[in-house]
């Protein structure tokens, strides 16, 4: 995808990205208001956002850092759901896959096979968030050519999502099937290359002033430390799209 796109479009912007995964959210979330009762009322919709609040925050702790992110936490909420207990127990599993379907978060045949996840024991580990081992702890660097950036000869190190997948789950190809993964690395270089597009990256001193690509008038979310092992990419901030006027 784009680095950037209008809003007609998607790109790989993380608030456009994002509305991907939030329509599906919020499509299921009324799935299961309606399914709580024949005339719902205010009451149902907050019970209902409770329990959807819930298996939001368990899908996000139970779901690995992977390339094909979203897809881990769409997968991770329906076992949360299928983990559930006495009569909640998967409650609400088909509002979600059709919600996660059709948006394309996961495709038909990993929707399919989280059906089996119960039966292997996932479900409950996710529920009790056994799985959520892995939170906290800081993601591997990957090593890429800074000079290719015009950043210099010393190596560029960027975080890798590169955890253990949980699920094997995917999302939808264009036409046909799954989409297949990618691997860390090329994520990491995509990501890298991605906020260089938008100018994101405060690159200080690195590399020659004939060469590099400097964004002076932009926003920056991330800068380039100096270390022993080379330049690492660290990000600063969370750009939450809001600018101040003075």
């Amino acid at each position: 995808m784009p680095s950037r796109a209008p809003a007609t479009s998607l790109s790989s912007e993380p608030h456009s990205f994002s509305r991907v995964f939030t329509g599906a959210f919020l499509e299921a979330l009324a799935g299961g208001f309606r399914l709580v009762s024949a005339n719902p009322g205010e009451a149902d919709l907050q019970a209902v956002s409770q329990d959807f609040g819930r298996l939001l925050v368990a899908g996000i702790l139970a779901a690995p850092i992977v390339p094909e992110y979203m897809s881990q936490v769409a997968a991770a909420i329906i076992a949360s759901d299928a983990g559930a207990e006495d009569a909640a127990q998967g409650k609400y599993s088909e509002v979600l896959k059709s919600a996660f379907v059709r948006h394309g978060i996961l495709s038909p045949q990993s929707a399919v096979g989280i059906a089996t996840f119960r039966a292997t024991g996932v479900a409950a580990a996710a529920r009790t968030l056994g799985m959520a081992a892995g939170v906290g702890q800081e993601l591997p660097y990957v090593a890429l050519s800074a000079a290719e950036y015009g950043l210099g000869d010393r190596p560029l190190l960027v975080r890798a999502p590169s955890q253990p997948r949980r699920f094997a789950v995917s999302a939808a190809a264009f036409g046909v099937g799954s989409v297949t993964p990618s691997n860390s690395e090329h994520a990491a270089r995509a990501f890298v290359e991605d906020l260089l597009q938008r100018g994101q990256i405060d690159i200080g001193g690195a590399g020659h002033p004939e060469v590099r690509i400097v964004h002076p008038h932009t926003f920056k979310t991330h800068r380039l430390v100096s270390s022993p092992e080379g330049q690492m990419l660290s990000r600063i901030l969370f750009d939450c799209g809001f600018r101040a006027i003075s």
